[in-house]
């Protein structure tokens, strides 16, 4: 039994010793090469930089702009995406920027378009895979000066990284004024509670709707409210009174419930109103806490901060 168990043993080593030592075979192709890349993107953050440096080292920029060529893009670009937020935030805005240069340098408009497109799709838009505006912020300021891009879209690029700038955790947010259903202007600076929920909408919107719906009946957040930890303050971003007045019986009365007069607030370009609903938790002197949360998110951090007698 003894001898059987040795051998066994032995056996074991030897084949993990071999797992370890037989060499992989050097990929065919740029595609086999990326699809394996992606599949690392879950490694250690130690390489991260190192294998986001090289990532794109087997992709010919020079190749024409075709079909084949752009799905092999695709599937790679969300290991890309995974390698840059396991790197510091400095290290990956020089990692796209890196590699949107590489594109201008090497590669074609339609190419370097291609990949503002994916970028847009993970980072930015209102269903992106990987949310993260400021990430996204690396692309659009390397949009200012693209000779790919004509003036009126660097200049879009321009206004567009100054709004996500604006209202991030930790500043304080833009004021915002309004007038209230008895007529009085009041703004947002003025509200006293030690916390505040201001939530942009659009109507009618179904999500933001749904949204609200869900935020009505949470008991924790009527308690706060009652409380005297909370404000709500809904704003709809549509200037139209007649609107208005058809979502605000499903708003709660207990919220401050305006509309967007004149349109100022969006004309301003105060806040980033891409997505609606836009949703941001403030402190007593209206720091950010959360920017675009979701009523998840939201939740969480309410039950954590804003403490109500059961």
């Amino acid at each position: 039994m003894l001898l059987i168990i040795v051998l066994g043993c032995s056996f074991l080593l030897v084949l993990a010793f071999m797992v370890v030592r037989i060499p992989l075979a050097e990929p065919k192709g740029w595609m086999q090469g990326m699809g394996q890349l992606a599949e690392k993107a879950d490694d250690s953050a130690r390489n991260s930089l190192e294998k986001a440096k090289g990532y794109w080292d087997r992709f010919d920029f020079h190749d024409t702009y075709d079909g084949l060529q752009m799905e092999a893009v695709n599937a790679a670009f969300m290991g890309y995406i995974q390698l840059l937020n396991k790197l510091p935030n400095r290290e990956a805005d020089r990692m796209i920027g890196s590699l949107l240069d590489e594109v201008e340098r090497r590669g074609t408009g339609r190419l370097y378009r291609h990949f503002l497109e994916l970028f847009e799709n993970y980072l930015y838009k209102p269903n992106a895979l990987m949310p993260n505006e400021l990430r996204y912020a690396a692309v659009l300021w390397h949009m200012r000066k693209s000779p790919f891009l004509n003036g009126d879209e660097r200049q879009m690029a321009r206004k567009k990284w100054q709004l996500l700038h604006k209202n991030i955790p930790g500043s304080t947010a833009e004021d915002v004024v309004f007038i209230l259903p008895n007529g009085h202007k009041s703004r947002l600076h003025q509200l006293q509670s030690p916390y505040t929920i201001l939530f942009f909408y659009q109507g009618p919107c179904r999500s933001c709707m749904l949204t609200a719906k869900r935020m009505k009946m949470d008991e924790r957040l009527e308690r706060a409210i009652k409380g005297r930890q909370l404000t709500v303050l809904t704003v709809m971003v549509d200037d139209s009174i007649a609107s208005w007045e058809e979502v605000a019986p499903q708003l709660s009365p207990d919220w401050i419930n305006v509309f967007d007069q004149n349109e100022q607030i969006r004309k301003s370009g105060r806040y980033d109103l891409t997505a609606m609903p836009a949703i941001y938790l403030l402190n007593k002197d209206k720091r950010v806490l959360l920017k675009d949360a979701s009523w998840e998110l939201l939740a969480f951090y309410l039950e954590k901060l804003v403490v109500v007698d059961s």
